[in-house]
């Protein structure tokens, strides 16, 4: 019983949730006009932070000297869970008794934070592993890329997590602003597995991490107009991506590990490398789409004997077989990367050019001319983005969440 004698649970339950419906609809149709999306999703609920519980942070990780060095990126993110964890439990520099919550200051934090973080991730994108003299292109190793995955989580996390404290409305529900900063500690501890598109991220075997000399001997010997290397840069992964070995845009790629006990072929490093440098040089020779260069994709297209254009799908998959963009990376990897990467039959539904020597000929021309025509330095990097689609959305959701679960909560208590 909740309300007194005589009312059984069932009308208790029935009374609670009219009294909590009001103010519920009022959340919702105040965070729309503030320009949340409130949408049904199924819940996720994420499992505990390993590490130590019961640090009392007061600095944020964001300040740490050795930030960006090392290998310890992992660790450090871990730190920085749960000093935002800190924050909306009262064991924090702004919320704690010597230092009252202040919808201000806290918001000055995160700002110092983000533009602390960003500076470092421009610092370490600009400082790459290895930088070749001849032709341009740079590749990061996995500390490298580690620390710029988990540093461009934490400002993610911190811009989602300012913008989601703006709006009076969380500061008018009292504790709500705690429920808001732990929900996003939660998140940008499940984040460590996650690219910043949503690509889930698995533990990698440690005896096989791809190496900043496997990415240079493949790159280096492919005879492609050195002006379309300029400026590429090669991410290699402390993590596996499971069935995708890389992911390739124009002006980088982001090649995974081998996941812990999975079997891979010994040449997967420059395979990969050669078949997302492939994408890299299809998106400056003919675009992403059939739209960018209609022409282009129809002579290529012509050549290869693919009567239409169809969108790429997931790996291994029909749709990435007969794949345009797909069959160009392939094309790439068989006619100019070296042994290590062209060895490997021709991934898709359209014959190995070659076992024509004449279509080989004349896909090798095709190929180096647009590459050399459409050549320019570009500088691509996936960290850069602040707030990014998918996860605006999802944190939108969770921030939502986080208000509606607080005013529940303080109509039970009875306030």
């Amino acid at each position: 019983m909740f309300f007194g004698t005589g009312t059984t649970e069932r009308e208790a339950r029935a009374a609670l949730w009219w009294r909590a419906a009001p103010a519920v609809l009022l959340c919702a149709a105040l965070l729309s006009l503030a320009g949340f999306c409130v949408v049904p999703a199924k819940f996720a609920s994420y499992g505990p932070v390993s590490g130590s519980a019961d640090l009392a942070l007061t600095q944020s990780p964001a300040n740490d000297p050795d930030i960006g060095r090392g290998g310890g990126f992992v660790d450090w993110l871990r730190r920085d869970v749960e000093y935002l964890k800190s924050l909306g439990s009262g064991g924090g520099s702004l919320v704690g008794s010597d230092a009252p919550r202040d919808r201000a200051s806290l918001t000055r934090e995160l700002s110092r934070d983000i533009e602390r973080l960003r500076q470092e991730i421009a610092r370490l994108d600009g400082t790459p592993s290895y930088v070749d003299g001849d032709l341009g292109f740079s590749v990061y190793d996995t500390d490298a890329t580690g620390w710029l995955h988990v540093m461009s989580v934490a400002m993610r996390t911190r811009e989602d997590l300012a913008a989601a404290l703006g709006p009076p409305i969380v500061w008018w529900i009292a504790g709500a602003p705690d429920h808001v900063i732990r929900e996003a500690a939660l998140r940008e501890s499940a984040c460590l597995y996650r690219l910043n598109d949503g690509t889930p991220l698995l533990e990698a075997d440690p005896s096989r991490l791809p190496r900043v000399d496997e990415v240079v001997s493949t790159l280096r010997v492919m005879d492609l107009p050195p002006a379309a290397f300029a400026g590429y840069r090669v991410y290699l992964l402390p993590f596996s991506m499971g069935d995708l070995s890389g992911l390739g845009a124009e002006g980088y790629a982001l090649v995974g590990a081998a996941a812990a006990g999975r079997d891979v072929i010994a040449n997967q490093v420059p395979v990969t490398v050669a078949h997302e440098f492939g994408h890299h040089v299809q998106m400056r020779a003919l675009g992403g789409t059939f739209e960018a260069d209609p022409e282009g994709w129809e002579r290529y297209m012509k050549l290869r004997g693919i009567r239409r254009w169809t969108a790429d799908g997931c790996v291994n998959t029909e749709a990435w077989a007969r794949s345009p963009e797909e069959t160009f990376a392939e094309d790439v990897r068989v006619l100019f990367g070296p042994p290590s990467a062209s060895q490997e039959p021709h991934g898709t539904a359209y014959a190995d050019p070659r076992t024509d020597p004449e279509l080989a000929t004349k896909l090798r021309r095709f190929i180096a001319t647009r590459a050399a025509e459409r050549a320019g330095e570009v500088a691509g990097s996936p960290w850069r983005s602040a707030r990014g689609g998918r996860d605006s959305t999802t944190s939108s959701l969770s921030i939502v969440r986080a208000l509606l679960r607080s005013c529940y909560e303080r109509i039970v208590a009875g306030s």
